[in-house]
Protein backbone atom coordinates (compact mmCIF):
# COMPACT_ATOMS: atom_id res chain seq x y z
CA UNK A 1 0.00 0.00 0.00
CA UNK A 2 3.01 2.31 -0.17
CA UNK A 3 3.58 1.56 -3.09
CA UNK A 4 0.53 3.42 -3.74
CA UNK A 5 0.70 6.84 -1.82
CA UNK A 6 4.07 7.44 -2.74
CA UNK A 7 4.36 10.98 -1.88
CA UNK A 8 2.89 10.12 1.94
CA UNK A 9 5.34 10.52 4.70
CA UNK A 10 6.52 6.59 5.88
CA UNK A 11 5.35 8.10 9.15
CA UNK A 12 2.01 7.86 7.88
CA UNK A 13 -0.52 5.21 8.84
CA UNK A 14 -0.62 2.14 6.21
CA UNK A 15 -4.14 1.13 6.37
CA UNK A 16 -6.85 3.84 6.85
CA UNK A 17 -9.25 3.56 9.16
CA UNK A 18 -11.86 4.27 6.62
CA UNK A 19 -10.35 1.74 4.44
CA UNK A 20 -10.22 -0.57 6.77
CA UNK A 21 -14.70 -0.86 7.32
CA UNK A 22 -14.40 -0.62 3.51
CA UNK A 23 -12.94 -4.12 2.80
CA UNK A 24 -14.80 -5.37 6.35
CA UNK A 25 -17.99 -3.96 4.88
CA UNK A 26 -17.01 -5.43 1.51
CA UNK A 27 -16.15 -9.14 2.71
CA UNK A 28 -19.28 -9.06 5.42
CA UNK A 29 -21.82 -8.57 2.20
CA UNK A 30 -19.97 -11.01 0.17
CA UNK A 31 -20.75 -13.40 3.14
CA UNK A 32 -24.18 -12.34 3.75
CA UNK A 33 -23.05 -11.49 7.71
CA UNK A 34 -24.06 -8.17 9.57
CA UNK A 35 -22.08 -5.14 9.18
CA UNK A 36 -19.08 -5.37 12.10
CA UNK A 37 -17.24 -2.58 12.54
CA UNK A 38 -13.01 -2.50 13.20
CA UNK A 39 -14.02 -1.33 16.82
CA UNK A 40 -16.22 -4.54 17.11
CA UNK A 41 -13.16 -6.76 16.23
CA UNK A 42 -10.97 -4.99 18.76
CA UNK A 43 -13.29 -5.78 21.36
CA UNK A 44 -13.72 -9.73 20.24
CA UNK A 45 -10.03 -10.09 20.06
CA UNK A 46 -10.18 -8.52 24.17
CA UNK A 47 -12.81 -10.92 24.77
CA UNK A 48 -11.33 -13.94 23.58
CA UNK A 49 -8.17 -13.22 25.16
CA UNK A 50 -9.76 -12.39 28.51
CA UNK A 51 -11.21 -16.20 27.80
CA UNK A 52 -8.10 -17.87 26.86
CA UNK A 53 -6.54 -17.01 30.46
CA UNK A 54 -4.31 -14.25 28.94
CA UNK A 55 -3.13 -11.39 31.58
CA UNK A 56 -4.88 -7.95 31.44
CA UNK A 57 -1.75 -5.78 30.91
CA UNK A 58 -0.15 -7.83 28.59
CA UNK A 59 -3.71 -8.09 26.88
CA UNK A 60 -3.29 -4.14 26.67
CA UNK A 61 0.01 -4.19 25.29
CA UNK A 62 -0.88 -6.43 22.53
CA UNK A 63 -3.89 -4.51 21.80
CA UNK A 64 -1.83 -0.99 21.24
CA UNK A 65 0.64 -3.01 19.10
Amino acid sequence: MRAERADESPNDKVFRVNEAQNAINSAVRKLSLPRITHHDLRHLFATIGIEAGVDIPDRLTLART
